[in-house]
């Protein structure tokens, strides 16, 4: 038997690719394409390459040709095109995951269980990492000052452990829960789970994350047929408002990065101009309103001229943006330069990411996700709860109103496409609450 043609060669990779996702961009990276190349012989082989062929994938490859096609006119063409050329990958790595997932439930329960005990290992590691106030693996003093009371866990200098946990966790938990016998002390179980998750997301002091974790627990409550009544659904997000407010409150450096950090950089404050840290925040407000120091800002003064480099490099080339990857270069040219801290790699939102760099066009895909998210999220079903959720977490994880990672660098891609795999293997599989 010819093993390009036997399935079960998917099978290894595939189960590695969870617990690789901590070690950073490279090897998960080269075990999707690994697994991209065989998936496509073996769809040759069996005469099956029409699988490929769907409505998200259409959309996707009009989407690749364009992105391309301005890689080829852009101003550096090697640079961009790295990433561009072989982006189609991420289309073939989801399609992937939708074939085996949803054709082998036993795959498929080893698979979400591995990824299960991954969040749980890594949720559990910056636990302790905070009760320690110290990492066990890695020493963590060569870089003691710009880490600012966050937690990285076994991401090392990688501070995304929150954004991480958040983009998996209901997902994986959603779809253990469809797989189990649903005991009752396997809900109650489950639900530990989750709230301790969202404890772990919030001691990072990922601000982004943080926020997003509320904006997904009120979109679930609210737009899910989980809980029936409007009355319970108020009740408990109130409960979860205040239990938030509570864990931030009671734990000082905590406190310190996601609320007075946040004002030291919303009243452009230095750290020779800091807010003081005993002072009540109401006064904060009182103080600075009274010396005029309330000043339009988005997220930070860097975030800002982040975005105001953005708008300016769509002006220049409103239908077309200048290409992949090229805000790290025009952000130092005269006509865009703003100050050193705003040349940045990238403009730290994913909207400000298509205007300069794709432009109308690219805006307009962008326009066309968000929408198709927003109508199946908000749109009134009885049994889609688990269609819902992971849309929810694709939908927070794209969120353009807040600053973000780079839409194509690898690993946000990976994490995307994971979502949009898992997503697409359970909507051809999943038809019950």
């Amino acid at each position: 038997m010819n093993i390009l043609s036997d399935k079960k060669f998917f099978i290894y990779p595939l189960l590695l690719f969870p617990p690789s996702l901590i070690t950073g961009p490279f090897l998960p990276d080269l075990i999707i394409s690994f697994l991209t190349i065989y998936f496509l012989i073996f769809l040759i082989i069996n005469k099956n390459i029409k699988y490929l062929i769907n409505d998200f994938s259409k959309i996707f490859c009009i989407f690749y040709i364009y992105i391309v096609l301005r890689s080829l006119f852009s101003d550096e063409i090697l640079f961009t095109l790295k990433n561009t050329l072989f982006y189609f990958r991420f289309l073939v790595f989801a399609l992937l995951l939708k074939y085996i997932l949803s054709q082998n439930l036993n795959l498929r329960k080893i698979f979400i269980n591995i990824f299960f005990l991954t969040l749980i290992i890594i949720s559990v590691d910056a636990f302790f990492e905070q009760i320690r106030n110290s990492h066990w693996l890695f020493d963590k003093t060569s870089y003691a000052e710009s880490h600012n009371n966050r937690i990285s866990g076994l991401f090392d200098e990688e501070y995304i452990l929150g954004g991480f946990i958040l983009s998996f966790f209901p997902a994986v938990v959603i779809i253990y829960y469809f797989q189990k016998l649903r005991k009752k002390y396997e809900l109650f179980f489950l639900i530990l789970l989750i709230v301790f998750f969202c404890y772990v997301v919030i001691i990072t002091g990922e601000r982004a994350s943080s926020i997003k974790l509320l904006i997904f627990v009120f979109l679930a409550i609210f737009f899910t047929s989980i809980i029936k009544s409007f009355k319970i659904k108020s009740i408990i997000s109130i409960i979860i408002l205040f239990s938030i407010v509570f864990t931030i409150s009671f734990q000082p450096k905590l406190k310190d990065r996601l609320i007075y950090h946040s004002m030291d950089l919303f009243f452009q404050n230095d750290q020779f101009n800091r807010i003081d840290r005993n002072q009540p925040l109401i006064n904060v407000f009182i103080d600075n309103y009274k010396k005029g120091n309330f000043k339009p800002l988005y997220f930070s003064k860097e975030h800002t001229d982040h975005a105001i480099i953005s708008f300016k490099m769509f002006y220049d080339n409103k239908i077309f943006g200048h290409g992949v990857k090229m805000f790290r270069f025009k952000c130092a040219e005269n006509k865009y330069y703003i100050n050193d801290r705003a040349c940045s790699t990238h403009s730290h939102g994913i909207v400000f990411t298509f205007l300069s760099e794709l432009g109308i066009i690219g805006i307009l895909f962008m326009i066309t996700i968000y929408f198709y998210l927003i109508k199946h999220i908000i749109k009134p079903t009885k049994n889609k709860n688990i269609d819902k959720l992971i849309l929810m977490s694709i939908l927070v994880y794209l969120f353009p109103l807040l600053p973000s990672g780079y839409f194509f660098n690898n690993f946000f891609s990976i994490i995307l496409y994971t979502l949009v795999g898992l997503f697409l293997a359970c909507k051809k599989n999943y038809n019950h609450n």
